[in-house]
């Protein structure tokens, strides 16, 4: 019985220990390819709309700042030669320095809080 025991012992993996729903995941098999395959059909269904509309607005905004040029920000604010491109490179300074004080707050929060006010906040 002990054998059997420790033989079943080292077949499966006991994934969310300590929650209201254990999952029992073999590591090998059929089963388990069953399981993967939910999990990442789950996750894609969850993030990916998510990140696509991140992405929509990423280039709403980059397509934003061209058309602004063309319509004459330049005359406007009075910018002279790389002025506007020097002023363009803020943003991306400012999405890169955002980037640090976020992976402090994911281990707070779930990403999927840390998305959602990010979109919002920046959208």
């Amino acid at each position: 019985m002990s054998e059997k025991s420790s033989i079943e012992k080292t077949d499966i993996v006991a994934v969310e220990a300590g929650s209201s729903r254990d999952v029992i995941v073999p590591q090998s098999g059929p089963e388990r390819d069953a399981i993967v395959k939910r999990l990442k059909l789950k996750l894609d269904l969850r993030l990916v709309p998510y990140l696509a509309l991140l992405y929509l607005f990423n280039a709403l905004d980059r397509g934003n700042i061209g058309n602004a040029r063309l319509a004459g920000i330049e005359e406007g604010t009075h910018l002279k030669g790389n002025d506007f491109y020097n002023a363009l490179s803020f943003f991306y300074f400012g999405y890169t320095i955002s980037q640090i004080p976020n992976m402090f707050i994911m281990k707070k929060v779930t990403p999927a809080v840390l998305v959602g006010v990010t979109m919002i906040l920046w959208g």
